[in-house]
């Protein structure tokens, strides 16, 4: 078993807290083939870690579950967020074309986890580690995953909305002051703020 996967997740979480001793990272994701994990949370959290730390976002794609208990997940499938290639809808008429482009490249990056019927635990079995594109730290901030609010933001939003009745202005300038950490976009606060 890999000296990583011996922790419990709320240990790998309090590992994995950005500490730095001599410049180097301390609680650096690994994964490798036949790797353990007790449940798919820790799956979840050790991927998005591996993936946050090589440049990339990691994307759920395929879930199987099981055949007679549908509330267990037998397989799960991460890919890499520019997998796949672009299926424009193009019509005809070449005047209602639009000049996009797209970043999808069809990017080879999987790893598969399974957790068998009589097995206590989960599997990774498959790990294409490859990726055919430049790997950017600073782009995996503006992935839609990475743009989402907290539950406890969404929980001040909705306080600041319903019973402070503030404006959007005032609650862009407390939510900064009170979550400096987060990135905090004023396009997804107004989104937020149209929910409440």
């Amino acid at each position: 078993m890999d000296d990583m996967n011996e922790y419990t997740l709320s240990e790998f979480e309090s590992y994995t807290n950005g500490d730095y001793i001599d410049g180097a990272n301390v609680n650096k994701a690994i994964l490798k083939i036949n790797d353990t994990f007790k449940d798919w949370n820790e799956v979840d959290v050790i991927v998005n870690q591996h993936a946050r730390q090589d440049g990339f976002v990691a994307i759920k794609y395929c879930k199987e579950l099981n055949n007679v208990d549908k509330t267990i997940v037998r397989r799960w499938v991460y890919t890499c967020w520019k997998s796949g290639i672009n299926k424009p809808k193009k019509v005809e008429d070449i005047t209602s074309h639009r000049d996009t482009t797209t970043v999808k490249t069809n990017c080879l990056w999987q790893a598969s986890f399974y957790f068998g019927k009589r097995a206590a635990s989960i599997h990774l079995t498959k790990l294409n580690n490859v990726h055919n594109h430049q790997i950017d730290l600073v782009n995996i901030e503006l992935a839609p995953k990475n743009q989402r609010f907290s539950q406890e933001i969404l929980d001040k939003i909705g306080l600041y909305t319903i019973n402070g009745h503030l404006s959007a202005r005032q609650q862009y300038d407390l939510l900064l002051k009170e979550f400096p950490q987060h990135n905090i976009k004023k396009k997804n606060l107004y989104n937020a703020i149209q929910k409440f």
